[in-house]
Protein backbone atom coordinates (compact mmCIF):
# COMPACT_ATOMS: atom_id res chain seq x y z
CA UNK A 1 0.00 0.00 0.00
CA UNK A 2 1.29 3.46 -0.89
CA UNK A 3 2.34 5.58 2.04
CA UNK A 4 4.13 8.90 1.97
CA UNK A 5 6.64 7.60 4.49
CA UNK A 6 7.55 4.51 2.46
CA UNK A 7 7.98 6.52 -0.72
CA UNK A 8 9.90 9.24 1.10
CA UNK A 9 12.10 6.58 2.71
CA UNK A 10 13.06 5.18 -0.69
CA UNK A 11 14.03 8.64 -1.91
CA UNK A 12 15.69 9.52 1.40
CA UNK A 13 17.87 6.40 1.29
CA UNK A 14 18.91 7.38 -2.21
CA UNK A 15 19.79 11.01 -1.52
CA UNK A 16 21.30 10.30 1.89
CA UNK A 17 23.42 7.43 0.68
CA UNK A 18 25.68 9.39 -1.63
CA UNK A 19 29.09 7.76 -1.67
CA UNK A 20 32.06 9.85 -2.67
CA UNK A 21 34.17 7.97 -5.18
CA UNK A 22 37.63 9.37 -5.73
CA UNK A 23 41.13 8.45 -6.78
CA UNK A 24 43.68 6.52 -4.78
CA UNK A 25 45.90 8.65 -2.58
CA UNK A 26 46.51 6.62 0.55
CA UNK A 27 49.53 4.63 1.60
CA UNK A 28 49.48 0.88 1.38
CA UNK A 29 47.43 -0.74 4.16
CA UNK A 30 49.15 -2.62 6.93
CA UNK A 31 46.18 -4.44 8.52
CA UNK A 32 43.15 -6.28 7.06
CA UNK A 33 40.74 -3.57 8.26
CA UNK A 34 42.86 -0.78 6.77
CA UNK A 35 43.06 -2.59 3.44
CA UNK A 36 39.28 -3.05 3.39
CA UNK A 37 38.79 0.64 4.20
CA UNK A 38 41.21 1.64 1.43
CA UNK A 39 39.30 -0.46 -1.10
CA UNK A 40 36.09 1.38 -0.22
CA UNK A 41 37.82 4.74 -0.43
CA UNK A 42 39.68 4.09 -3.66
CA UNK A 43 36.80 2.79 -5.79
CA UNK A 44 36.07 4.84 -8.93
CA UNK A 45 32.66 3.21 -9.35
CA UNK A 46 30.52 1.40 -6.84
CA UNK A 47 27.32 -0.61 -6.68
CA UNK A 48 25.44 -1.88 -3.66
CA UNK A 49 22.00 -2.45 -2.18
CA UNK A 50 20.93 -0.58 0.94
CA UNK A 51 18.09 -1.86 3.11
CA UNK A 52 16.67 0.18 5.97
CA UNK A 53 13.71 -0.52 8.23
CA UNK A 54 11.16 2.24 8.71
CA UNK A 55 10.99 2.85 12.49
CA UNK A 56 7.89 3.16 14.69
CA UNK A 57 6.11 0.32 12.88
CA UNK A 58 4.46 -2.64 14.65
CA UNK A 59 5.72 -4.80 11.81
CA UNK A 60 9.12 -3.71 10.43
CA UNK A 61 8.82 -2.23 6.94
CA UNK A 62 12.07 -2.78 5.00
CA UNK A 63 12.88 -0.48 2.10
CA UNK A 64 15.59 -1.66 -0.29
CA UNK A 65 17.27 0.57 -2.85
CA UNK A 66 19.99 -0.35 -5.35
CA UNK A 67 22.58 2.39 -5.71
CA UNK A 68 25.13 2.94 -8.48
CA UNK A 69 27.91 5.53 -8.32
CA UNK A 70 30.38 6.83 -10.84
CA UNK A 71 32.96 9.55 -10.34
CA UNK A 72 32.96 12.40 -10.10
CA UNK A 73 29.43 12.72 -8.68
CA UNK A 74 26.97 10.64 -10.73
CA UNK A 75 24.39 8.65 -8.77
CA UNK A 76 21.56 6.31 -9.77
CA UNK A 77 19.17 4.61 -7.40
CA UNK A 78 16.02 2.54 -7.80
CA UNK A 79 13.70 0.54 -5.64
CA UNK A 80 14.09 -3.22 -5.30
CA UNK A 81 12.06 -4.97 -6.63
CA UNK A 82 11.84 -2.77 -9.72
CA UNK A 83 8.82 -0.58 -10.33
CA UNK A 84 9.42 2.15 -7.78
CA UNK A 85 11.00 5.52 -8.45
CA UNK A 86 14.31 5.77 -10.30
CA UNK A 87 16.49 8.70 -9.20
CA UNK A 88 19.45 9.96 -11.24
CA UNK A 89 21.62 12.70 -9.80
CA UNK A 90 24.42 14.86 -11.10
CA UNK A 91 25.44 16.25 -7.74
CA UNK A 92 27.95 18.80 -9.01
CA UNK A 93 25.45 20.43 -11.38
CA UNK A 94 22.63 20.26 -8.86
CA UNK A 95 20.32 18.32 -11.18
CA UNK A 96 18.11 15.40 -10.12
CA UNK A 97 15.86 13.40 -12.44
CA UNK A 98 13.10 11.29 -10.87
CA UNK A 99 11.29 8.75 -13.02
CA UNK A 100 8.05 6.99 -12.09
CA UNK A 101 7.82 3.91 -14.37
CA UNK A 102 4.25 3.14 -13.25
CA UNK A 103 2.84 6.57 -14.13
CA UNK A 104 5.30 7.32 -16.96
CA UNK A 105 6.08 10.68 -15.41
CA UNK A 106 9.40 12.47 -14.95
CA UNK A 107 10.46 15.31 -12.67
CA UNK A 108 13.64 17.30 -13.31
CA UNK A 109 14.75 19.16 -10.19
CA UNK A 110 17.43 21.85 -10.42
CA UNK A 111 19.16 23.91 -7.79
CA UNK A 112 21.32 23.45 -4.69
CA UNK A 113 19.77 22.80 -1.27
CA UNK A 114 18.65 25.92 0.65
CA UNK A 115 21.23 27.73 2.72
CA UNK A 116 23.96 28.15 0.12
CA UNK A 117 25.78 26.14 -2.49
CA UNK A 118 26.54 22.93 -0.64
CA UNK A 119 29.21 21.13 -2.60
CA UNK A 120 30.63 17.66 -2.02
CA UNK A 121 31.65 16.61 0.50
CA UNK A 122 30.07 19.44 2.55
CA UNK A 123 26.45 18.79 1.64
CA UNK A 124 24.63 17.41 4.72
CA UNK A 125 23.21 14.58 2.65
CA UNK A 126 26.64 12.96 2.39
CA UNK A 127 27.30 12.82 6.15
CA UNK A 128 26.83 9.07 6.39
CA UNK A 129 29.03 8.18 3.47
CA UNK A 130 31.61 10.74 4.48
CA UNK A 131 31.97 8.48 7.49
CA UNK A 132 32.48 5.49 5.23
CA UNK A 133 35.09 7.42 3.28
CA UNK A 134 36.94 8.20 6.48
CA UNK A 135 37.14 4.61 7.66
CA UNK A 136 40.81 4.77 6.71
CA UNK A 137 41.24 7.02 9.74
CA UNK A 138 39.54 4.55 12.09
CA UNK A 139 40.58 1.42 13.93
CA UNK A 140 38.09 -1.40 13.50
CA UNK A 141 37.36 -3.65 16.48
CA UNK A 142 37.61 -7.29 15.44
CA UNK A 143 34.47 -9.22 16.44
CA UNK A 144 35.13 -12.64 14.90
CA UNK A 145 33.93 -14.66 11.94
CA UNK A 146 30.61 -15.78 10.43
CA UNK A 147 29.33 -17.31 7.20
CA UNK A 148 27.64 -14.86 4.84
CA UNK A 149 26.36 -16.22 1.55
CA UNK A 150 28.79 -19.12 1.63
CA UNK A 151 31.74 -16.84 2.36
CA UNK A 152 33.68 -16.93 5.60
CA UNK A 153 33.69 -13.30 6.61
CA UNK A 154 35.47 -11.48 9.41
CA UNK A 155 33.69 -8.63 11.18
CA UNK A 156 35.01 -5.26 12.28
CA UNK A 157 32.97 -2.84 14.37
CA UNK A 158 33.56 0.90 14.11
CA UNK A 159 31.63 4.09 14.93
CA UNK A 160 31.65 6.93 12.41
CA UNK A 161 31.34 10.68 12.97
CA UNK A 162 27.54 10.73 12.75
CA UNK A 163 27.33 8.31 15.68
CA UNK A 164 26.26 5.35 13.55
CA UNK A 165 27.81 2.00 14.40
CA UNK A 166 28.99 -0.04 11.43
CA UNK A 167 29.84 -3.73 11.39
CA UNK A 168 31.87 -4.41 8.27
CA UNK A 169 31.97 -8.05 7.19
CA UNK A 170 34.73 -8.83 4.72
CA UNK A 171 36.22 -11.76 2.86
CA UNK A 172 39.69 -12.03 4.39
CA UNK A 173 41.10 -13.76 1.32
CA UNK A 174 40.17 -10.96 -1.08
CA UNK A 175 39.85 -8.10 1.45
CA UNK A 176 36.51 -7.30 -0.21
CA UNK A 177 33.57 -6.06 1.91
CA UNK A 178 30.70 -8.55 1.83
CA UNK A 179 28.12 -6.74 3.98
CA UNK A 180 27.95 -3.67 6.19
CA UNK A 181 25.43 -3.66 9.03
CA UNK A 182 24.33 -0.19 10.13
CA UNK A 183 22.91 0.71 13.54
CA UNK A 184 21.49 4.20 13.87
CA UNK A 185 20.25 5.72 17.13
CA UNK A 186 17.78 8.56 16.74
CA UNK A 187 16.21 9.91 19.90
CA UNK A 188 15.04 6.93 21.93
CA UNK A 189 14.94 4.39 19.12
CA UNK A 190 17.36 2.24 17.20
CA UNK A 191 17.15 1.82 13.43
CA UNK A 192 18.78 -1.16 11.72
CA UNK A 193 19.93 -1.41 8.15
CA UNK A 194 22.44 -3.15 5.93
CA UNK A 195 24.50 -2.68 2.79
CA UNK A 196 24.89 -5.80 0.64
CA UNK A 197 25.70 -6.95 -2.92
CA UNK A 198 28.75 -4.68 -2.81
CA UNK A 199 30.72 -4.32 -6.05
CA UNK A 200 33.87 -2.22 -6.24
CA UNK A 201 34.79 -0.70 -9.61
CA UNK A 202 32.02 -2.38 -11.68
CA UNK A 203 31.65 -1.32 -15.30
CA UNK A 204 28.83 1.24 -15.37
CA UNK A 205 27.78 2.68 -18.72
CA UNK A 206 27.23 6.44 -18.91
CA UNK A 207 23.68 5.82 -20.15
CA UNK A 208 22.71 4.67 -16.66
CA UNK A 209 23.25 8.24 -15.45
CA UNK A 210 21.69 10.08 -18.39
CA UNK A 211 19.39 13.00 -17.55
CA UNK A 212 17.58 12.62 -20.90
CA UNK A 213 13.85 12.00 -20.54
CA UNK A 214 12.79 8.50 -21.72
CA UNK A 215 10.41 8.38 -24.64
CA UNK A 216 6.76 8.37 -23.60
CA UNK A 217 7.33 10.08 -20.23
CA UNK A 218 5.50 13.29 -19.33
CA UNK A 219 8.01 15.84 -18.00
CA UNK A 220 7.67 18.61 -15.48
CA UNK A 221 10.44 20.82 -14.10
CA UNK A 222 10.82 22.33 -10.67
CA UNK A 223 13.35 23.97 -8.41
CA UNK A 224 14.39 22.42 -5.13
CA UNK A 225 14.35 25.88 -3.60
CA UNK A 226 10.88 26.84 -4.84
CA UNK A 227 8.76 28.22 -1.99
CA UNK A 228 11.91 28.15 0.16
CA UNK A 229 13.32 31.58 -0.68
CA UNK A 230 13.52 32.45 3.03
CA UNK A 231 15.26 29.21 3.96
CA UNK A 232 18.68 30.06 5.39
CA UNK A 233 19.78 26.41 5.61
CA UNK A 234 19.96 26.36 9.42
CA UNK A 235 18.78 23.34 11.46
CA UNK A 236 15.96 25.33 13.06
CA UNK A 237 14.65 26.30 9.62
CA UNK A 238 14.46 22.66 8.48
CA UNK A 239 12.78 21.64 11.76
CA UNK A 240 10.35 24.56 11.51
CA UNK A 241 9.30 23.67 7.98
CA UNK A 242 8.81 20.01 8.86
CA UNK A 243 6.80 20.83 11.98
CA UNK A 244 4.66 23.40 10.17
CA UNK A 245 3.79 20.90 7.45
CA UNK A 246 2.76 18.45 10.18
CA UNK A 247 0.83 20.93 12.33
CA UNK A 248 -1.15 22.37 9.44
CA UNK A 249 -2.55 18.89 8.75
CA UNK A 250 -3.04 17.82 12.38
CA UNK A 251 -5.20 20.67 13.59
CA UNK A 252 -2.32 22.56 15.14
CA UNK A 253 -0.70 19.82 17.21
CA UNK A 254 2.90 18.67 16.94
CA UNK A 255 4.38 15.13 16.93
CA UNK A 256 5.23 13.69 20.35
CA UNK A 257 8.86 13.17 19.31
CA UNK A 258 10.87 14.96 16.68
CA UNK A 259 11.58 11.57 15.04
CA UNK A 260 8.06 10.12 15.35
CA UNK A 261 8.03 8.99 11.72
CA UNK A 262 4.77 7.02 11.88
CA UNK A 263 2.93 10.14 13.09
CA UNK A 264 4.47 12.15 10.28
CA UNK A 265 3.29 9.53 7.80
CA UNK A 266 -0.28 9.74 9.10
CA UNK A 267 -0.43 13.50 8.65
CA UNK A 268 1.52 13.63 5.41
CA UNK A 269 -1.07 11.35 3.80
CA UNK A 270 -3.29 14.45 3.82
CA UNK A 271 -0.89 16.46 1.64
CA UNK A 272 -2.30 15.04 -1.59
CA UNK A 273 1.15 14.14 -2.92
CA UNK A 274 0.70 12.25 -6.19
CA UNK A 275 3.88 10.19 -6.19
CA UNK A 276 7.64 10.37 -6.48
CA UNK A 277 7.56 12.95 -9.29
CA UNK A 278 5.44 15.44 -7.36
CA UNK A 279 7.71 18.47 -6.61
CA UNK A 280 6.16 18.67 -3.14
CA UNK A 281 7.60 15.23 -2.38
CA UNK A 282 11.17 16.29 -3.06
CA UNK A 283 10.83 19.42 -0.93
CA UNK A 284 9.42 17.29 1.88
CA UNK A 285 12.27 14.80 1.55
CA UNK A 286 14.78 17.67 1.64
CA UNK A 287 13.42 18.73 5.03
CA UNK A 288 13.36 15.14 6.31
CA UNK A 289 16.98 14.60 5.24
CA UNK A 290 18.19 17.77 6.91
CA UNK A 291 16.37 17.01 10.16
CA UNK A 292 17.62 13.41 10.27
CA UNK A 293 21.21 14.44 9.52
CA UNK A 294 20.97 17.09 12.24
CA UNK A 295 19.84 14.49 14.80
CA UNK A 296 22.66 12.14 13.79
CA UNK A 297 25.32 14.82 13.98
CA UNK A 298 24.12 16.23 17.30
CA UNK A 299 23.93 12.75 18.90
CA UNK A 300 21.03 13.76 21.14
CA UNK A 301 22.50 17.18 21.97
CA UNK A 302 19.23 19.02 21.40
CA UNK A 303 15.85 19.37 23.09
CA UNK A 304 12.25 18.88 22.00
CA UNK A 305 9.08 19.19 24.06
CA UNK A 306 5.74 19.31 22.26
CA UNK A 307 3.50 18.55 25.25
CA UNK A 308 1.02 21.40 25.66
CA UNK A 309 2.33 23.34 22.64
CA UNK A 310 0.05 24.25 19.73
CA UNK A 311 0.82 25.93 16.44
CA UNK A 312 0.72 29.66 17.05
CA UNK A 313 1.87 29.63 20.69
CA UNK A 314 4.39 32.47 20.67
CA UNK A 315 5.72 31.99 24.20
CA UNK A 316 6.02 28.19 24.41
CA UNK A 317 9.34 26.69 23.37
CA UNK A 318 9.21 23.42 21.42
CA UNK A 319 12.76 22.83 20.08
CA UNK A 320 16.26 24.03 20.96
CA UNK A 321 19.94 23.29 20.38
CA UNK A 322 23.27 24.97 21.03
CA UNK A 323 25.16 26.03 17.89
CA UNK A 324 28.87 25.40 17.84
CA UNK A 325 31.03 28.20 19.25
CA UNK A 326 27.96 29.92 20.77
CA UNK A 327 27.16 30.58 24.42
CA UNK A 328 23.42 30.82 23.82
CA UNK A 329 20.89 28.38 22.37
CA UNK A 330 18.73 28.63 19.26
CA UNK A 331 15.11 27.86 19.99
CA UNK A 332 11.84 27.42 18.11
CA UNK A 333 8.54 28.44 19.64
CA UNK A 334 5.00 27.26 18.95
CA UNK A 335 4.50 29.81 16.20
CA UNK A 336 7.79 28.46 14.77
CA UNK A 337 9.75 31.68 15.05
CA UNK A 338 13.40 31.25 16.10
CA UNK A 339 15.28 33.18 18.75
CA UNK A 340 18.43 33.11 20.88
CA UNK A 341 17.84 31.98 24.46
CA UNK A 342 20.03 31.30 27.48
CA UNK A 343 20.24 27.95 29.25
CA UNK A 344 18.14 29.11 32.22
CA UNK A 345 15.16 29.63 29.90
CA UNK A 346 15.11 26.07 28.51
CA UNK A 347 12.11 23.86 29.43
CA UNK A 348 12.61 20.93 31.77
CA UNK A 349 12.45 17.64 29.88
CA UNK A 350 12.05 14.21 31.44
CA UNK A 351 14.52 11.53 30.43
CA UNK A 352 13.24 9.99 27.15
CA UNK A 353 11.63 6.58 27.50
CA UNK A 354 12.13 3.81 24.93
CA UNK A 355 9.58 4.07 22.14
CA UNK A 356 7.30 1.16 21.31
Amino acid sequence: MFTILKLAAAILVAVSGLFYVGGSWLARASTPFEEIAHKLRDAHTLAYSMTMNIPNQKVPVPVTVQLLFKEPWLVRSERVPAGGPVIIQDVESGKTLILDPALKTALLMEGKPPGGAHTPPNDPAVAFTAGLRNLVNKTGESIGKKQIGGVEAHGYRVTIETGQELTIWANLKTRQPVRIDVTTKLGGQTQQGSISDIELDPKLDDSLFSLDIPQGYALQKASLTANDDKDDGTPEMAVAKLLRTYAEKSGGSFPTWLDDWSSYDKQFQKLGIKGATDPAMMRLVNHLVRVQIFMLERKGDYGYKADGVKLGDTNKMIFWYKPKDKQTYRALFGDLHAADVTADHLPAVEKPQPKP
